[in-house]
C-alpha cells in the first residue's frame, strides 16, 4: 500500500523583507515565526520573553513545535521556560494555557564575539491554539534577579499552521443556522423567534 504525506515548511521573519506565505491547501497556511531579546530588555526582575506577531484576523494558529536557546556569562544561573498566547501590547500576560518548554543540560559556548560562555536550549513539540487578534509568546523565569549588565540573550521560534476560524453553518430543515452567536437560527429561509425573549 503506497503512503503519501505532505511536508509543509513556511520561514516567516520579522524582518522587513519577509516572504509572502505560502499556502499549500485552502485555508490552512504553514507558520514559522522567531524572536530576540536580552538583558536590556528585563520583564519584571528575572524575566525575559518576547512576543510575535499577533495571529491575523480570521484566523487561528496551531502551534506545533516550539525551540527556544538561553545564553549566559553566569554557570550558575538557572532557568525555565514557558510558551502561551497573550495580548499583543508588550504586558506579557498570559491568555491561552501555557506550555511548559524542558531546557536540556547545559552547554559551553563560544565567548568571543559575544562573552557568553554557556547555553541551555529546549526543542519540543507542543499543541497550542491561538487565536486571532492573540501574540504566540515565549518567556524564561531565571533563577536570580537579572540587570541590564547581566549578558544573557535569548532566542526562541514557534512553527506550525494558520486556519481559518470563521464560523461554521449548520443545517437545520432547508436553512442555515450560524454559529456565532447572537444569531437567530433560520428555519425553512425563515427567522424563527424564541420564547421569553430568547
Amino acid at each position: 500500500m503506497r503512503s503519501t504525506g505532505l511536508w509543509m515548511f513556511f520561514f516567516l521573519s520579522t524582518a522587513a523583507n519577509a516572504t509572502a506565505p505560502f499556502v499549500v491547501a485552502s485555508g490552512i497556511e504553514p507558520y514559522q515565526e522567531s524572536g530576540t531579546t536580552n538583558t536590556q530588555h528585563v520583564i519584571g526582575s528575572s524575566t525575559l520573553g518576547f512576543e510575535m506577531a499577533p495571529v491575523p484576523e480570521g484566523k487561528r494558529l496551531v502551534v506545533q513545535h516550539v525551540s527556544v536557546i538561553v545564553e549566559s556569562s553566569d554557570a550558575d544561573l538557572d532557568m525555565n521556560c514557558s510558551t502561551f498566547g497573550g495580548k499583543a501590547d508588550g504586558s506579557f500576560g498570559r491568555v491561552t494555557p501555557s506550555h511548559r518548554l524542558l531546557p536540556g543540560p547545559q552547554f559551553r559556548t563560544s565567548p568571543k564575539h559575544t562573552g557568553r560562555s554557556f547555553g541551555r536550549a529546549a526543542s519540543q513539540q507542543i499543541t497550542l491554539y491561538i487565536d486571532s487578534g492573540l501574540a504566540p509568546e515565549i518567556g524564561c523565569f531565571f533563577s536570580r534577579e537579572l540587570s541590564s549588565s547581566d549578558n544573557t540573550f535569548m532566542q526562541g521560534s514557534v512553527t506550525g499552521y494558520l486556519v481559518d476560524s470563521k464560523p461554521k453553518n449548520r443545517r437545520i430543515g432547508n436553512g442555515l443556522q450560524n454559529h456565532k452567536l447572537g444569531n437567530t437560527p433560520l428555519l425553512n429561509g425563515q427567522r424563527v423567534m424564541r420564547k421569553n425573549g430568547g
